[in-house]
């Protein structure tokens, strides 16, 4: 009965590192495809900005910068409801009473 358990137990210890391994080795593809996909975009979005004219590069690089300018101002604001409940609003109220 007992080399029957080690028997067993060693091809399940087997079994473990060979679905590990696979497991890994599709992790590796999967992120080799995500730079590969992120090169080409990268590429795709030059190819794009080389065809246009100098006016719309100009255009496009304005475009770009007020959107940044916007989104950096987005992220640093609050949420309105949060300022409603913080706890220096809660503070406050409690020094008036």
């Amino acid at each position: 009965m007992i080399p029957l358990c080690i028997t067993n137990c060693g091809s399940i210890n087997k079994q473990f590192t060979d679905q590990e391994k696979r497991l890994q080795e599709i992790e590796k593809e999967k992120e080799k495809r995500e730079r590969e996909d992120t090169k080409a975009y990268e590429k795709a979005m030059k190819r794009h900005y080389k065809m246009q004219s100098k006016e719309t590069k100009k255009a496009m690089k304005k475009g770009k910068r007020l959107s940044e300018q916007y989104h950096a101002n987005k992220m640093r604001k609050e949420f309105f409801i949060k300022k409603w409940f913080s706890a220096d609003k809660k503070q406050k109220n409690k020094e008036k009473n």
